[in-house]
């Protein structure tokens, strides 16, 4: 009886008001074959009225289970790409003959709509898929999928699925071509009728991937915060792009991800000492996450180990990498790129802004930042070591760029909106370096100011 109280309480002060309303309607009109009318009136239509409410709440309902549903759905997909599915993709798309035709479909901004992915979508399933099993290295697809067995099978064994033909479907073309390929020894040496019958289950299990990737990827841009990187280089560029995410409350920014040059401790280019870069990020409040390369590296380098530090990020459902190119095309074409082979795309937070425009709204937001290197071949040694700010502006030749995107300079940000305390420092030595570069020692000074 205690369980159905407050309902049978709710029903007599329903009753209640009921009545007195009726009381109320005849003491006004003294009419009480109208208020009979009205009452039966009344209760004729309960049946229509129960009906339509009904029918209203079990819709409600469905859609809130269904609305559920979809969101453990969404987690076991998201688990997918993590584990196995962006690794997969990695491998996978070395097979295809003609990727670069379809690599734009890859390459999404954060501004792409739901129709965007509905063109995109409609073009990977019109796209001629041209897979050749003896173009890519088919031991390391193998030890992808079958080092990921396990995994799978319990992804096959949720009930959940049964409600996602879709995503079914592609569990059961990478489990099938797990077998495949695991059933055969020497993967160096088939007969042609075994690379024909790997080509067409490396095709369904590609086709069904990138469908499926097209569909998360649009739940997570409108469903969920888009967790993304910040490619920090500690300068002006990387901090107005940091200040613009902050105003969106549709990214979370888990790290900031800076290239730090082994032998010298310090930012590649800008040559700020590793402990100013995490006197930075600490005043920031965000993790740094480093990127070790040699000095001299090579690009392939570069790319590798780059590659290993954002696959760690992938795994967590990273999704983007934010940069602060302002205009050169195609410096961004070759991030876009890099970042598609794993699955991942780029945010350009201050792309295409005037970068006369730029420079001063970063003085004038109360950045400040001091010039670490400039190029000798377009500016000269006096230019080195001084404070960005509107007298520095004014004296940069005409043919300079104000934000200096072509690497005429390069800054250290030790203030601003974005930093919670400023950071302390004082200007060292200028050196010449490879013939070409000046660059101004930043040293870090003690911060009396808690003192």
């Amino acid at each position: 009886m205690k369980r159905f109280r407050w309902q049978i309480i709710l029903g007599l002060i329903l009753l209640a008001s009921s009545t007195a309303l009726y009381f109320i309607q005849y003491e006004i009109f003294r009419d009480f074959r109208h208020i009979i009318l009205d009452l039966i009136g009344n209760v004729a239509f309960v049946p229509i009225q129960v009906l339509l409410v009904t029918l209203i709440i079990e819709w409600l309902l469905n859609e809130r289970e269904k609305s559920a549903l979809l969101n453990k759905l969404n987690m076991v997909i998201g688990a997918f790409f993590s584990e196995v599915g962006t690794r997969l993709f990695k491998c996978i798309f070395r097979f295809d003959a003609h990727f670069d035709k379809i690599r734009g479909n890859f390459i999404m901004t954060a501004d792409w709509s739901d129709a965007e992915f509905k063109n995109a979508g409609k073009r990977i399933i019109d796209y001629d898929y041209k897979i050749e099993s003896r173009r890519g290295d088919l031991e390391e697809l193998r030890d992808c999928l079958v080092g990921k067995r396990e995994f799978m099978l319990a992804l096959l064994e949720n009930p959940n699925l049964l409600e996602h033909e879709s995503f079914t479907e592609l569990l059961w073309a990478v489990f099938h071509l797990t077998e495949e390929l695991a059933s055969r020894e020497n993967l160096k040496q088939l007969s042609s009728a075994d690379y024909d019958h790997i080509s067409n289950d490396i095709k369904r299990a590609y086709t069904a991937l990138i469908s499926e990737w097209l569909k998360y990827m649009n739940h997570l841009k409108n469903e969920m915060t888009e967790k993304i990187l910040l490619c920090w280089s500690g300068g002006k560029d990387s901090a107005l792009s940091l200040h613009e995410i902050q105003q969106n409350n549709s990214y979370e920014v888990v790290a900031l991800l800076t290239t730090v040059t082994e032998e010298y401790d310090r930012v590649s280019m800008h040559g700020i000492r590793r402990i100013l870069l995490e006197q930075q990020t600490e005043s920031l409040n965000y993790p740094l996450e480093k990127v070790f390369i040699s000095p001299n590296s090579s690009q392939g380098e570069y790319e590798q180990r780059m590659e290993e530090v954002l696959l760690k990020y992938v795994r967590r459902g990273v999704t983007s990498v934010a940069f602060g190119d302002i205009f050169l095309e195609d410096l961004r074409k070759y991030r876009e790129d890099n970042l598609a082979k794993i699955g991942m795309k780029g945010l350009f937070p201050i792309w295409k802004r005037d970068t006369s425009e730029l420079a001063h709204v970063f003085t004038e937001r109360g950045f400040k930042a001091v010039i670490t290197c400039v190029d000798s071949h377009v500016l000269d040694k006096t230019f080195v070591g001084r404070t960005f700010d509107k007298q520095f502006l004014s004296e940069l030749p005409p043919h300079i760029d104000p934000c200096g995107e072509h690497g005429e300079f390069h800054s250290f940000v030790f203030d601003g909106p974005i930093f919670r305390k400023r950071i302390p420092h004082t200007t060292g030595e200028v050196v010449f370096r490879d013939n070409r570069f000046y660059f101004c020692d930043v040293i870090p000074v003690p911060d009396t100011s808690a003192c």
